[in-house]
């Protein structure tokens, strides 16, 4: 198994959904996962089930385990 693939399962990733990348960096102890929408397709709205399209972005956003 591909390290793109095994992501996509450890983070329960379902099409459309798509793993494009994955980047260790040892030395500072961080993983970079790169995930993406396919530009173009459209979403099922949450609430009636109509597709939709994607029209909003977010950020970039990082995560952190939490050590106790």
């Amino acid at each position: 198994m591909r390290d793109i693939e095994l992501f996509a399962k450890l983070l329960e990733l379902a099409s459309p959904w798509i793993v494009t990348g994955v980047t260790p960096d040892f030395g500072k102890k961080e993983i970079t996962i790169e995930v993406v929408w396919p530009e173009g397709q459209r979403a099922l709205c949450p609430i009636c089930d109509a597709e939709c399209g994607i029209y909003d972005h977010r950020n970039e956003r990082i995560w952190r385990q939490c050590r106790t």
